[in-house]
């Protein structure tokens, strides 16, 4: 449509210099040309001239757009035109025109080209000062509900088009003034009576001296009802916006209200848990302990079976205690993660040798299995994963009729990352493929029928499945109906220290039936680097008696004669000979010849143990389980701070035993005064006691440093889980909870106290070097005179601490093993035993050692110095009152 339109009118393209460039076929028509005769391409000046004659200069190359009157020279006629300059938007045009020819409606042409076809609005034509419309297009009648015979000829206050008059006197005054109108908003008036919301852009033109207004509007008014509607609803949706933000704030106050709430709940239920615990360990501890004591005194059969009920039955009752605490702590995320570096091999024997006699009693076989690779320490936290062995160890002895546990211990690294992997398995019952979907969910047990199918909490699994979660692993199961399970553990761990060197002993002969126990032995000898040869009754050997060593297995059953036996043979074999009993099994049932000329081990046992027992020369000594009947305590002093008297006298009577000095106190503040006015070697400390609680108790001895702050402490609570890092704040490193057994008890003192000798040759459980050597001293006496004794006590306790600093802080190594060298001289002429011994140690292996063992065996060297002085002086008081 707006092609033909334009195609109607009559006009020529021409370039600077005249030449037609392009002309519509109107234009062929008005300028005459012959049929087929071509008008593009040739000048304008052939076709048209000025009606004056020729001018001076090209009538068609006006700067601006002109009107007038042309020559057709063919037709010698007059014609109108109109001549619009073109721009030049580039270097490359020079200008030129648009020619346009017509009568006297070309103008008007022009004007229903311009503003009907190009303009999709509402257009109209009128005169300016009347208001007459001339024209208007088809969307304007639509739009205002009229015929074209309403309009043309009347005027727009005839049609009462507009709603204010005010308007149409504005549109007119800015066409007059300006010549245009542009965006004006204003309403018209449909035929019907309707407002039409509209936009008027306006153009004022000029024909034959007449004045137009040329009108290209738009029809607003769905637009602005939409905008309306819009704004409606956005008002609306802020409303609801604002509703719901207020209903959200006074929910988001009641959840914060319900929370706190919650949390008081959670926090008050923590802290009932905490003091149950304590209040139900407190009497537990006293029934059990008390109880294991009448056990090792009591000698009639019937009342050892009632002791033994009532003991098993409180451990039952604290297992159950216990199982709640650790799964509450998981239920609310608070278990708390402490690795530490550790000896794992010490720690899963440990657990394995505490739960063997179970197993033993029902007949079955323990057996506990290292990797060669496991390296001697590894970083992990030994309380959680201690945790997660009972139950698991635990639980396969209760599901395990007859037959063997094995537990596997390995060290995995992938891309740099250490894992522990420990394995449980057992020739149990097996669990159903449908028990393994939720053996590990809280209260889980297993289906009906199954053996024990209804004891316990149904807790350990899920409790041991959180703990390694915790710790970042996880634990998976295998297992077939009535072939047994394996419970595996995987735990990512830092690994500290490289697998142990070899032996010195090269060869052993291993005697015994044929057992896992026996295979295991024979795996962890080869893993030590050493030569296993197995002895059967037929088997014929010659051995180097001074080179090997004979290991007897007796199984868990076995006859006096049947072990007689097999330790003859272990004796024609080799000089030495270990035996090697099922742990828990009463000694007394063994023949007496087997601990007059042999040393007897227990199993199962661990890479360390059998390393420990295959280095010992002295083929009589016994181990730790047959010292433990009566271990040596003799001259050690230790506090017990405790507020409760019974757990004060379960204490007392279990180290008293052991020839231990035991000094009691029920607060804190009277711990730290005794500590301060006398010399101890061991504090046990209560962790809850009202007042100054344990963890206050030790940061302040702690601070006093010295003698004081050096003293080892065993923190003991009913609480199972203890503030970890409320306890290494404290500073202390060793924890008993209660209940405990008496044998426990006097095992971890005996290693605490080891451990704080820092390296002592002589074992604590054996004889215990004494700090002073009072004979010693007093035979020096004799020789010297008691005033020079007295003397040379005042000069050692006046330079003590000179030589110390010495120690310390001296930069060269020649100057501080030459220090060390001077204080042990003078510590031997004084018989302090205990301090030349350390001296003489680490001189001879100073160069050996790392910094950190450096620092921690001259720490010892000052602790057993401050305390040398308080013995000196305690000596030297003795010889004058």
């Amino acid at each position: 449509m707006c092609d033909l339109a334009v195609n109607a009118i009559a006009f020529g393209v021409l370039n600077a210099e005249g030449i037609i460039a392009y002309c519509s076929s109107s234009f062929v028509h008005v300028v005459a040309a012959a049929q087929g005769t071509p008008v593009a391409g040739g000048s304008i000046t052939h076709w048209l001239e000025p009606e004056s004659g020729p001018l001076s200069s090209p009538w068609f190359s006006s700067n601006a757009a002109i009107e007038g009157t042309l020559r057709l020279k063919r037709r010698n006629k007059i014609i109108r035109y109109r001549l619009e300059p073109i721009t030049s938007f580039t270097r490359e045009t020079e200008g030129g025109a648009i020619l346009f020819l017509g009568d006297d409606t070309l103008t008007l042409n022009l004007i229903h080209a311009q503003a009907f076809q190009l303009n999709p609005g509402l257009s109209a034509i009128s005169v300016l000062e009347t208001g007459e419309h001339l024209d208007v297009n088809p969307a304007w009648l639509n739009a205002m509900e009229y015929q074209r015979g309403d309009v043309i000829g009347r005027t727009a206050q005839d049609m009462n088009i507009w709603e204010n008059t005010s308007f149409r006197s504005e549109v007119v005054r800015q066409l007059t003034k300006y010549g245009h109108v542009d965006n004006l908003q204003g309403r018209m008036r449909t035929q019907s009576g309707n407002l039409r919301d509209i936009i008027v852009s306006a153009k004022r033109v000029s024909y034959f001296g007449r004045i137009l207004a040329v009108f290209a509007s738009h029809d607003i008014t769905e637009v602005k009802k939409s905008h309306a509607d819009l704004e409606a609803l956005n008002r609306q949706l802020e409303s609801r916006v604002a509703e719901r933000t207020a209903e959200l704030e006074t929910k988001n106050t009641q959840l914060l209200d319900a929370a706190r709430l919650a949390q008081a709940a959670n926090d008050a239920k923590s802290r009932f848990l905490a003091t149950m615990s304590h209040e139900i360990r407190t009497p537990l501890n006293a029934i059990i302990n008390m109880a294991e004591l009448l056990l090792e005194i009591k000698s009639n059969d019937l009342d050892k079976k009632y002791l033994v009920n009532i003991v098993n039955s409180a451990h039952s009752l604290a297992s159950i205690v216990d199982d709640t605490l650790d799964f509450a702590k998981i239920e609310e995320n608070e278990l708390k993660i402490v690795p530490i570096e550790v000896n794992v091999e010490a720690i899963v024997e440990e657990v394995v040798r505490s739960l063997a006699p179970l197993g033993h009693r029902k007949g079955i076989e323990f057996v506990l299995t290292h990797a060669p690779r496991l390296p001697e320490s590894i970083r992990i936290d030994p309380t959680r994963l201690r945790q997660i062995l009972y139950n698991l160890i635990g639980n396969s002895i209760k599901f395990t009729r007859s037959g063997w546990i094995e537990i596997n211990v390995d060290l995995v690294v992938t891309n740099d990352e250490h894992e522990l992997l420990l394995s449980i398995q057992d020739t149990g019952i097996g669990i159903a493929p449908a028990d393994q979907n939720r053996i590990f969910d809280r209260f889980s047990k297993l289906s009906p029928g199954s053996d024990d199918a209804t004891s316990g909490t149904g807790l350990g699994l899920s409790i041991a499945q959180g703990l390694a979660q915790a710790m970042g692993g996880r634990i998976t199961v295998d297992s077939t109906r009535n072939h047994g399970s394996t419970f595996s553990v995987a735990l990512p761990v830092r690994s500290c220290s490289a697998p142990p060197s070899g032996m010195t002993v090269s060869e052993v002969i291993i005697l015994g039936p044929e057992s896992r126990t026996r295979s295991a032995l024979e795996a962890a000898c080869a893993g030590l680097g050493i030569a296993s040869r197995v002895a059967g009754r037929e088997t014929a050997l010659s051995g180097s008696p001074s080179r090997t060593a004979a290991l007897v297995v007796l199984p868990l059953s076995v006859s006096p004669p049947s072990a007689i036996e097999l330790y003859q043979r272990a004796r024609s074999l080799c000089s030495r000979v270990i035996v090697f009993s099922p742990i828990g099994q009463t000694i007394d049932t063994l023949p007496s010849v087997l601990f007059e000329n042999s040393q007897l081990e227990f199993y199962p046992i661990g890479r360390s143990s059998l390393r420990a027992a295959l280095s010992e020369q002295d083929s009589t000594t016994q181990t730790a389980e047959v010292q433990q009947i009566a271990p040596s305590l003799s001259g050690t002093r230790i506090l017990v701070a405790d507020d409760v008297e019974e757990n004060r006298l379960v204490i007392e009577w279990g180290l008293r035993a052991c020839g231990a000095h035991i000094t009691t106190t029920d607060n804190g503040e009277d711990a730290i005064r005794l500590m301060q006015q006398d010399v101890f070697d061991l504090l046990l400390l209560d962790l809850r006691m009202p007042g100054l609680d344990g963890y206050q108790t030790a940061a302040r001895l702690r601070s006093l440093g010295g003698r004081i702050g050096g003293t080892p402490i065993i923190a003991v609570s009913a609480n199972a889980t203890p503030d970890a890092s409320k306890m290494e704040a404290a500073g202390i490193k060793d924890f008993l909870a209660k209940p405990f057994r008496p044998s426990h008890l006097r095992s971890m003192v005996l290693d605490v106290l080891g451990r704080s000798s820092r390296g002592r040759q002589v074992d604590i459980v054996q004889n215990r070097r004494p700090i002073l050597d009072a004979a010693f001293l007093t035979a020096q006496m004799n020789y010297a005179g008691p005033e020079a004794i007295c003397r040379a006590i005042d000069v050692f306790c006046g330079q003590l601490e000179q030589r110390l600093e010495k120690i310390e802080m001296s930069r060269n190594d020649t100057d501080r093993i030459e220090a060390i060298h001077r204080l042990g001289g003078a510590a031997s002429s004084l018989g302090l035993s205990e301090l030349f011994n350390l001296c003489v140690q680490l001189e001879a292996t100073f160069m050996h050692h790392s910094p950190v063992t450096r620092a921690e065996k001259i720490a010892a060297i000052r602790m057993i110095g401050e305390s040398s002085i308080f013995y000196l002086k305690r000596y030297q008081n003795d010889l004058f009152f």
